[in-house]
């Protein structure tokens, strides 16, 4: 039986409920932004080629899906928004994307141990980890990534002290810590002072309108 030809494998991703871009040099990016695509949906990748961004939201996909992610060797850009049920481990199959610059893993659930399984990824530049579990511990850990030039992720489990010592120890990359862009020429707390001057001046105009609102609407 012969493999599918390109146009063929983009209409098998297409009825899986997928959508792809093709550019005019021949790479593709597909999106799954459906909510509910599970790991038998994306069977449908195996027979692409050049697939350079991938993109799911919302999917119900498991740790076994990161088998067929793997599969897609000229990956540049792989982005995983609110895929709750993938955990550390399943990070250890994309070791072998030695092309993988960007990577989003907002929203989902992964910690410190994840961040092990991707340290070989050598071309790895920007990484996006708003909302996961990872900690100042995993924080420090990155410091030791020479290609990383972009780093977000939420200050839930990260102390400041240990968002400052990062940026100390690599000012070469750019940290957004939650709502605090850290550049190498900003320090943290005068972002924070900034932000509390800000939401002090906003409630302040919420209070005066509340007190210049007529009696009767107010209670």
């Amino acid at each position: 039986m012969e493999p599918p030809t390109q146009s063929q494998a983009i209409a098998g991703v297409e009825a899986s409920g997928g959508d792809v871009i093709e550019f005019s040099n021949g790479t593709l990016q597909v999106s799954f932004l459906r909510t509910g695509t599970t790991d038998a949906d994306l069977d449908c990748l195996y027979p692409l080629d050049k697939v350079t961004f991938l993109r799911l939201e919302c999917a119900k996909i498991t740790n076994e899906a990161f088998q067929k992610i793997a599969s897609l060797r000229t990956l540049h850009r792989l982005s995983l928004v609110c895929c709750e049920q993938i955990t550390d481990e399943g990070l250890s199959h994309l070791a072998s994307l030695a092309e993988l610059a960007d990577l989003v893993l907002n929203n989902c659930q992964i910690g410190d141990r994840g961040l092990e399984h991707l340290a070989p990824l050598t071309r790895l530049k920007r990484l996006w980890l708003e909302g996961t579990l990872v900690t100042s511990a995993g924080l420090t850990m990155l410091t030791k990534w020479t290609s990383l030039t972009e780093v977000h992720l939420t200050g839930r489990y990260v102390t400041d002290e240990a968002a400052l010592a990062f940026k100390k120890n690599r000012p070469d990359i750019r940290v957004c810590l939650n709502w605090l862009d850290m550049r190498v020429d900003e320090d943290l707390s005068a972002r924070a002072k900034r932000k509390r001057e800000r939401d002090e001046k906003i409630c302040g105009a919420i209070n005066k309108a509340n007190w210049l609102m007529p009696w009767r609407w107010r209670r």
